[in-house]
């Protein structure tokens, strides 16, 4: 009941944020007798524990130097204890806010001018000054900002935009230029807290009043980042570019985030030539920024600044490692720039994820990881959580990548919806290859609903949804998930998943009979592994022996696929490891190499297996079981006949049977004279009404 006294009384508070809570006139009879029975100078400690966070006995001396005598009398009245670390404290913080609460005004501002002289500490000072300010005062103003960039700096923006918000009340109403950086400041520490909405309006007021030049670039950018909407941010930039006036260094910063935008709205699709032009309108701006850079002599934004002309040029297939190399190193050396993307988050994820060096991204994602918490940019923390969750799962360190997700449900929790949806869809990701069909449905569904109501459509979510149909033996839905992935930006994809949608995409048309589609789709592929891409390599292998294997070619195909599990091995990708040879196998056994068969088949359960990827463990049994095929009797069908009945009794034609299961239209008439013989049947009808009555079983043995 107290605490929601406390609440209501929140709803007409007109105290700065940090001041202390005033009792709510529904509970101050419950206990302004109890405090009033307390000595005056019992009561005036009360306040002074009320109107600081943790006090000290040095402090509180500082403050009231007759206090020792009136401390103990509070101890023995029961009004305040003494902690081991010398810190004094209240038996009921109801008590203390009374105690607050009786002074008078004057004495609540005197009370903190006395404490702002004693605190050492630039926050505590800059808090007690703003409580003691009555009037407008400049000074205090100026104290604030500092603090206010003090908490920001130490990963506080929650703490700074309160302050901010008090430097702006305490600013004079002459200083009208402070007063607009002071709201900027406010507006900024807000959208750093991740309170989106009070950055918006806190925006919307600063805009509508009419400010112009530099400080409105600057706000216009910023609403770039509290909103999402390409509809929103496009005329933005343009107000922004229209008010740079001669700033060059906000013009470069304008140029950047028209340059990142440019290159989330186009992407060239592997293997084809189309949209350049569009790829290069988001370069020029960048490298343009990059010169600005180098004229003003900012290392620190001319490593932001290559690192996005690196990024642009990765995206449009052709890395300048070079220039990579010498953002990151005037990173190092020079500091990262608030905002995105720096330099180690490019080099992780746009070369080392994307070409397949899980080691060296894996290292750049966790220093970029450390800095972030160092610095208290939790707004950057879920791109990078988001990475490394995607690359412990390409690694098969799948209990560390669950770590990752963990971190981003507890952003999440705090009302980042970016970091909900991410993390949604990385738990899908996890649940698809763990077998969690269900589960993993819904995960990834969500996932994608509520990054495109944000206008950041995942590529991750669709592609895990359609991977996990694949693994269903459902090359139908899964391309019908997979046809339109190649119009989605690419900065959302973190790109390898991009290739491994390209692959899923050639299996899936494979398993469909479209030989001549899936042959065109892996064209891309093939163009990145004669650049030796450490992954495409091995994935152009493995798919280019699924199509050998559907043509008829199984002693290519085994030795295109061990090619591929080797390569997947070297570069530690055990999933796509396994799912190779799972291929040989299969390969092996077609061509009655039953021993050798088997050995490429347990290879690939026990990796599935440890794992923990239950339909893909299960699909190797089953080949397995085909591998090494019991005894029969006369009458009993095979296995292969079995499947061709099955497919038979769904529905399908000769022609469809043939398809999925790589054959020819005569193989499978012959089964089906074979079948008809044993069990005594005279059409497909007859074979389709037995089986469904369960008079004919047609489980695999």
């Amino acid at each position: 009941m107290f605490a929601l006294e406390f609440a209501r009384s929140l709803n007409a508070r007109r105290a700065p944020a940090f001041a202390p809570l005033a009792i709510p006139p529904s509970l101050e009879e419950l206990v302004r007798d109890r405090v009033a029975a307390f000595d005056q100078e019992i009561r005036r400690l009360l306040a002074v524990v009320a109107a600081v966070e943790r006090l000290s006995l040095s402090l509180l001396q500082a403050v009231e130097p007759e206090a020792e005598a009136a401390l103990d009398a509070a101890v023995d009245a029961g009004a305040l204890v003494v902690g081991d670390d010398g810190i004094v404290g209240v038996t009921h913080p109801l008590l203390a806010s009374a105690a607050y609460g009786g002074l008078l005004p004057s004495e609540r501002r005197a009370l903190h001018v006395r404490l702002a002289a004693a605190s050492s500490d630039l926050e505590e000072r800059a808090r007690h000054l703003a409580l003691a300010s009555g009037e407008p005062d400049a000074g205090v103003a100026r104290l604030l900002d500092e603090a206010a960039v003090r908490a920001c700096a130490r990963g506080a923006p929650d703490t700074a935009a309160e302050l901010a918000q008090e430097a702006v009340r305490v600013t004079p109403a002459a200083d009208s230029s402070e007063r607009e950086e002071r709201e900027l400041a406010l507006a900024t520490y807000l959208f750093k807290a991740g309170r989106h909405a009070d950055a918006r309006a806190q925006l919307d007021t600063f805009l509508a009043s009419g400010v112009a030049g530099p400080r409105r670039a600057r706000a216009a950018m910023l609403c770039c980042d509290v909103d999402h909407d390409p509809k929103v941010i496009a005329p933005k930039l343009e107000e922004a570019l229209e008010h740079v006036f001669d700033d060059r260094l906000i013009r470069a910063y304008v140029l950047l985030r028209m340059s990142t935008q440019e290159l989330g709205q186009h992407e060239v699709p592997l293997g084809c030539e189309a949209g350049r032009e569009e790829q290069g309108a988001s370069e020029r701006p960048a490298r343009e920024a990059a010169r600005i850079a180098e004229e003003i002599d900012d290392p620190a934004l001319l490593a932001m600044a290559l690192s996005v002309v690196a990024w642009s040029a990765a995206a449009d297939g052709r890395p300048e490692r070079s220039l990579m190399e010498r953002a990151l190193a005037l990173a190092e050396a020079h500091g990262t720039l608030p905002g995105w993307p720096t330099p180690r988050m490019v080099m992780a994820v746009d070369y080392s994820l994307w070409n397949g060096d899980l080691q060296r991204a894996r290292e750049l994602l966790e220093v970029e990881l450390d800095v972030i918490v160092r610095e208290g940019r939790e707004y950057d923390r879920v791109r990078v959580l988001t990475a490394l969750a995607e690359l412990e799962w390409h690694a098969g360190r799948w209990e560390r990548a669950e770590r990752h997700v963990s971190d981003l449900d507890e952003l999440a929790s705090y009302g980042d919806q970016t970091a909900e949806a991410f993390a949604m869809m990385a738990r899908g990701r996890l649940a698809a290859a763990r077998g969690d069909v269900d589960h993993a449905r819904r995960l990834l569904a969500e996932a994608s609903g509520r990054s495109e109501a944000r206008h950041m459509p995942l590529v991750s979510a669709r592609w895990a949804l359609a991977s996990l149909e694949l693994s269903l033996e459902q090359p139908a839905r899964a391309y019908e998930i997979l046809a339109g992935i190649g119009s989605v930006s690419p900065h959302i994809t973190f790109h390898l998943e991009r290739l491994h949608a390209l692959t899923d995409t050639v299996e899936a048309l494979v398993g469909l009979g479209d030989l001549d589609r899936a042959e065109q789709g892996l064209m891309g592929l093939e163009a990145l592994s004669r650049e030796n891409h450490l992954w495409a390599v091995p994935a152009t292998l493995r798919c280019r022996a699924l199509l050998l294997l559907a043509r008829g070619n199984g002693k290519a195909a085994v030795d295109a696929a061990q090619e591929a599990a080797d390569g997947f091995g070297a570069t530690g990708f055990p999933l796509d490891q396994g799912r190779a040879r799972l291929v040989a196998g299969e390969a092996l056994r077609r061509l009655g190499e039953r021993r050798r068969a088997a050995d490429k088949l347990e290879a690939a359960k026990a990796i599935f297996t440890d794992l923990g990827a239950a339909i893909w463990a299960a699909h190797a049994g089953k080949e397995l079981r085909r591998a090494s095929p019991r005894p029969r009797r006369d009458g009993e069908l095979t296995n292969a006949e079995r499947r061709v009945a099955a497919l038979v009794a769904s529905g399908k034609t000769n022609r469809e049977v043939a398809s999925q299961l790589f054959t020819t239209i005569t193989t499978v008439e012959a089964h089906l004279t074979r079948i008809y013989r044993k069990l005594d049947l005279r059409s497909r009808t007859e074979l389709a009404r037995r089986v469904a009555d369960g008079t004919v079983s047609l489980a695999e043995e």
